[in-house]
């Protein structure tokens, strides 16, 4: 990037490297950095893929830096041009409105169109489509969608142009389906379209908002069937399993599809759509309220907008006892009987449980096809969930399902009760979830006090982080054992200095187990694990104490018997609904497979993790997991989804400088791999200014910048300050940099030993890590053929071996191209 570092006041990871404009990365966190009205364009080069085709590749990264250039010309103060990826741009105003923002693409697009583009003594002429759209910029995903619109729109005028953005329809809180946008761009191509839906998929609200915005069109519902037979409609909608046995309808479809046509299917909310709704309505999606959102209603449109009314008016509603007469009334016979045998298999249901006869999984095959019944992930679940629960007799549900309903109904009933008791204990049973907001939130309205009371709060602060005001609630419980238990929580949790007494109290015992793993003093946790009475253990308590000798087995290396206590752990954690819990279960049993190099494995399970925490009050958590996910991606070699996840996390934490510095150590790491030495010396030399005055360097940070220094070919090292002689990363940076500084030319027979030693250092760990030094070490031999050969050979043996396919060829690339 060189200069245009200075352009603007972002870090090198928020630009793209072909334009040295912002990049995509820079768009996924623009709410960080923009706030207030904007405008917003949207655009392309039309006809790219002729210009790759004709001209080459060479030719079009050309013109894609060309329209780079010409972007930042007729950027001004308030202005953020990006390059979205492969020929697509974004133009973000803070100053323009949509209008003046239209007339400056317009002057652009003209620009570009009356001046060719000229490669290797050839011509080519280039011109852009526009989509504008404006708003508010935390509403940014939405005027995406509406730029990008309106962009499809200056398509089909002809391309060469730009289109804004109108709203036509009327206000209202309104959550777009997934299909709304190529629905409306069929519509607009002017092709015959069919929109099917389940019960309440919300066929007539969309058909309302389509009518507004294309008033020209005609629509029709078929349960609103009327035959006319000199003209056909524009769009039909119709739910497949109200129309099943009807003759007439399925006649007038068939006529319909002989007409070249596009066919949706609306499908349910998922989660990121509910959290989306939540948070248009201005309501936080809890951890609690989101699982059992997606429990009652598998995100049908109708009960999710329902629900979300209802806490828009302070009121949780529960979503089990809607009536269902009219939609059973309009099912043909069989479907009918369908539905009343595959019901006994429970809301969701297992493929393999319906194979086990013939007939039922016909049934399940039957209303799969009407709708009835939609795939979701593993298993299959009711589209619209009423259906289920009007026909349930309750045995068919599970009694982690029976946990949630009377949670929900407990919830419910706290919203409007003055009954301390019942507030307490369900405020419990939502931090036994996990969800601490729900939890203080029921505490808040209760007014009950007491010494339950100040450590229940004082708990769900210590896990929220909030260490001050857990302590002021800690020292107003009276009673000396349950004020020692919840000091004795505050201080593990803080990684601070604890004396320990022997004590009879197993909770306590189990506090002591934890803090003496961290410490790694192994006799004292096998000491204080025989203390423990596990048969006096509530639940959550052993779920505690299986974590805990998971965590002891991990470093003991005693493997088995760890993933042993992980699925004892998850199986009462999902049975109990100790939510949190699971998550924390997930992300030990993702570190533990990202210590052994099983690295999808841990992708799986950091995945996992990250559907629970997102959607707790536990920001650290969160902000772990995602640097866990990061840091997989990495060294998976998804190296532009593991910058995208460091950007998110540096937008995350902007302020604190322990999580800068963490990122920005990463980032270093992560540039080292991909052999891009200005942006690795960026990132290391502000992590070393971070350090500056404060303490010793790491280990880590003096290797990376030594990396970085030996690389380039620059003299200056920084010395190391400590050795952690026990850290077989630190001992094999150590080996490779030594070898390098002093054999800058060695002889084959030379590096062949080293490189033995190194790949039998430490007991055959990190191998991993192992490819990556033999990598660098063909980066900084590379102009010798052989040597630079038999490192690759060597590193990319042990990708293979890992089944790290992608950066295998990653590397060979990166070798080929110098």
């Amino acid at each position: 990037m060189g200069q245009e570092k200075q352009w603007a006041e972002f870090e090198p990871v928020y630009y793209d490297d072909l334009t040295e404009i912002l990049s995509k990365r820079f768009m996924l966190n623009a709410r960080s950095f923009i706030d207030g009205d904007v405008s917003l364009a949207f655009f392309d080069i039309d006809n790219f893929k002729y210009v790759n085709d004709v001209h080459g590749h060479y030719a079009g990264d050309k013109v894609i830096q060309e329209i780079g250039m010409l972007l930042k010309s007729y950027s001004r103060k308030g202005d953020y041009p990006i390059r979205f990826g492969g020929d697509e741009f974004i133009f973000i105003s803070t100053a323009k409105r949509a209008d003046e923002l239209k007339d400056t693409m317009e002057n652009l697009g003209r620009y570009v169109a009356s001046r060719p583009f000229i490669f290797q003594n050839k011509s080519v002429s280039i011109t852009l489509s526009f989509g504008i759209a404006e708003g508010r910029a935390e509403d940014m995903e939405s005027i995406m969608q509406n730029a990008d619109f309106a962009l499809y729109c200056s398509k089909e005028k002809g391309k060469n142009c730009a289109t804004l953005y109108t709203k036509r329809e009327s206000g209202g809180l309104y959550m777009p389906l997934r299909e709304e946008r190529e629905i409306k761009k069929s519509i607009a191509g002017l092709k015959p379209v069919i929109i099917k839906g389940g019960f309440k998929s919300g066929k007539t609200t969309l058909k309302n908002k389509l009518k507004a915005e294309f008033p020209k069109v005609e629509f029709r519902e078929l349960d609103d069937f009327r035959e006319n037979k000199e003209s056909l409609p524009n769009v039909i909608f119709y739910n497949p399993a109200t129309i099943e046995s009807d003759k007439k309808i399925n006649r007038f479809l068939y006529s319909f599809k002989q007409r070249e046509h596009d066919e949706y299917w609306l499908s349910n909310f998922s989660r990121n759509d509910m959290v989306r709704l939540l948070e248009l309505a201005g309501i936080k999606a809890t951890l609690f309220m989101l699982n059992y959102l997606e429990f009652t209603t598998n995100g049908n449109p109708f009960l999710v907008s329902k629900f979300v009314s209802s806490l828009m008016k302070k009121r949780f509603d529960t979503l089990t006892d809607y009536s269902v007469q009219e939609e059973l009334a309009s099912l043909s016979d069989s479907a009918l009987k369908s539905l009343k045998r595959v019901n006994k298999l429970g809301l969701e249901i297992n493929l393999s449980d319906a194979a086990e006869s013939p007939e039922l999984y016909k049934d399940v095959m039957h209303l799969l096809e009407l709708g009835i019944l939609v795939e979701n992930r593993f298993s299959l679940n009711y589209s619209y969930p009423c259906l289920y629960f009007a026909l349930s007799d309750g045995r068919s549900i599970t009694q982690s399902q029976k946990k949630m309903l009377d949670l929900a109904r407990k919830r419910k009933i706290c919203d409007s009760s003055s009954d301390m008791e019942l507030s307490l204990s369900t405020a419990l049973l939502m931090y036994n979830f996990g969800d601490m907001e729900e939890a203080s939130s029921i505490l808040g309205k209760s007014g009950a006090k007491g010494d339950d009371v100040h450590s229940l709060k004082a708990r769900i602060l210590i896990a929220e982080s909030d260490f001050n005001s857990a302590e002021r609630e800690i020292e107003l419980i009276k009673d000396p054992a349950v004020r020692s238990q919840a000091k004795v929580l505050r201080t593990v949790s803080t990684s601070g200095e604890l004396q320990m007494e022997k004590l009879d109290d197993p909770y306590t015992n189990i506090l002591y187990t934890s803090y003496c793993i961290r410490k790694q003093s192994f006799d004292m946790v096998e000491e204080f694990v025989r203390n423990i009475d596990q048969t006096v253990l509530t639940q959550k308590e052993y779920v505690s104490h299986l974590s805990n000798l998971a965590n002891y087995y991990m470093f003991r290396q005693r493997e088995k018997e760890a993933v042993d206590c992980f699925l004892k752990c998850e199986e009462i954690c999902k049975k109990e609904l100790f939510l949190a819990d699971l998550g924390k279960v997930y992300m030990m049993m993702g570190n533990m497979f990202d210590q052994k190099d099983e690295l999808f494995k841990a992708l799986e399970y950091f995945n996992k993790a990250m559907e629970i925490f997102p959607y707790t009050s536990m920001n650290s958590i969160v902000w772990s997991i995602n640097l866990n996910l990061a840091v997989t991606y990495l060294k998976l070699g998804e190296f532009t989804k593991s910058l995208d996840m460091f950007t998110s996390l540096l937008s995350m934490e902007r302020e604190n400088d322990f999580y800068k510095m963490v990122v920005y150590n990463n980032l270093a790491d992560a540039y080292i791999r991909m052999h891009e030495w200005d942006n690795a010396e960026y990132y290391n030399d502000m992590v070393i200014s971070l350090y500056k005055g404060k303490s010793s360097l790491p280990d880590c940070v003096v290797f990376q910048n030594r990396k970085i220094k030996r690389a380039k070919n620059s003299a200056k090292w920084l010395k190391l300050d400590y050795f952690n002689k026990d850290d077989i990363i630190s001992n094999l940076d150590s080996m490779v940099l030594d070898f390098v500084r002093i054999n800058s030319e060695p002889d084959f027979e030379t590096l062949k030993n080293f490189t033995g030693r190194l790949l039998n250092a430490g007991k055959k760990e990190e191998m991993l890590y192992k490819a990556e030094l033999l990598a660098y070490m063909a980066y900084i031999y590379r102009k010798n053929e052989r040597l630079k050969l038999h490192l690759i050979r060597g590193a990319s043996n042990i990708f293979l071996s890992l089944n790290l396919e992608l950066r295998d060829n990653m590397l060979k690339k990166n070798m080929e191209n110098g």
